[in-house]
């Protein structure tokens, strides 16, 4: 799977920009489970400095984009301002992972 996330605003850490883990595509898939009851959305609780994670924040100029694997950690940090932070989000995952969802 590959993501492109475009940034319609500016984003900083602030207001909730992307954050990767540097080389974490090259590791193996680690455990998920469901973000929260009912939803398809995933997440893993290994990440961390435990794991030998290095995270860092990509602040973005509004139409700026990123792209990533779907093996690289990465999240996006709440808004903590008052202003909106909006994105454009495109994925493109494998048939078995959409008849998951």
């Amino acid at each position: 799977a590959a993501s492109c996330w475009v940034a319609l605003d500016e984003v900083f850490v602030e207001n909730g920009c992307m954050w990767f883990g540097l080389g974490s595509h090259h590791g193996g898939l680690r455990l998920h489970a469901s973000a929260s009851p009912g939803s398809h959305i995933l997440a893993t609780k290994e990440v961390g400095d435990a794991y030998g994670d290095t995270l860092v924040p990509i602040p973005l100029p509004a139409g700026s984009c990123t792209f990533h694997s779907g093996r690289t950690l990465h999240f996006a940090g709440g808004n903590k301002t008052a202003h909106p932070r909006r994105a454009y989000i495109t994925n493109f995952r494998p048939t078995a992972m959409i008849e998951f969802e």
